[in-house]
C-alpha cells in the first residue's frame, strides 16, 4: 500500500511539474505578444486545475503516509509491549519450576538423610542391630523390613521409630515380622 501511494505522489508530482512548465510557457508567449491558440490556453487552464487538484491528492498522500508511518509504529510497539509481557511470563514459569525442582531435591535429600537417621538408630542398638533390619525410603514413606524373634525387642523398634526427631511415625511401615 506504501508503494502504491508512493507512485501516486510520483506521477501527481510528474504531472504537476508538467502542468506548470506549460502554463509558464504559454504565459512567457502571451507577454512576447505571441498569439497562443486558445485550445492550447484552454488546455493550460484545465492543466492548472488539475495542477491543484494533483497537489491537493499529493498532499493527501503525504497525510495518508504519515498516518500509516503512525499505525505501524503503534503496532510495532504494541508488539513489543506483548513480547515483553511473553518473555517476563515465560521468565517467571521458569522461576517457579526451578523453584519446584529445587524443594523436590530438598525433600528427597531430607528423605534419604530421615532413612540414614532411622537405621542409624537401629544399628546402634546392639539388640536390634542383631536382626539386620533395613530401612528403605520410597516416596516420602519409610519402610521397615526384616524378622524379629523377642516381643521386647520389637517393642523396642516401635518406640524407637516414635522417638526419631522429625519423623512422622504414620509415615513408616513397620514390616517386620514377630517370630
Amino acid at each position: 500500500m506504501i508503494i502504491k501511494k508512493r507512485t501516486t505522489a510520483l506521477a501527481v508530482g510528474a504531472a504537476l511539474s508538467l502542468t506548470l512548465a506549460a502554463a509558464v510557457h504559454a504565459q512567457d508567449d502571451s507577454e512576447e505578444g505571441v498569439s497562443t491558440d486558445p485550445t492550447v490556453m484552454e488546455g493550460a487552464e484545465e492543466t492548472a486545475l488539475t495542477a491543484e487538484e494533483a497537489e491537493a491528492a499529493l498532499e493527501e498522500a503525504g497525510d495518508d503516509a504519515e498516518a500509516m508511518a503512525d499505525d505501524a509504529a503503534d503496532e510495532a510497539e504494541d508488539a513489543a509491549m506483548a513480547a515483553e509481557e511473553e518473555a517476563g511470563d515465560a521468565a517467571m514459569a521458569a522461576e517457579e519450576e526451578v523453584e519446584d525442582a529445587a524443594a523436590a531435591v530438598m525433600d528427597a535429600a531430607d528423605d534419604d538423610e530421615m532413612a540414614a537417621k532411622l537405621q542409624e538408630m537401629i544399628t546402634a542398638d546392639p539388640e536390634l542391630a542383631s536382626y539386620g533390619l533395613d530401612v528403605i525410603e520410597m516416596d516420602g514413606r519409610y519402610s521397615i523390613t526384616g524378622m524379629i524373634d523377642d516381643s521386647e525387642h520389637y517393642a523396642e523398634l516401635e518406640r524407637m521409630i516414635g522417638e526419631v526427631d522429625g519423623l512422622d511415625p504414620s509415615m513408616v511401615d513397620n514390616n517386620v515380622v514377630q517370630q
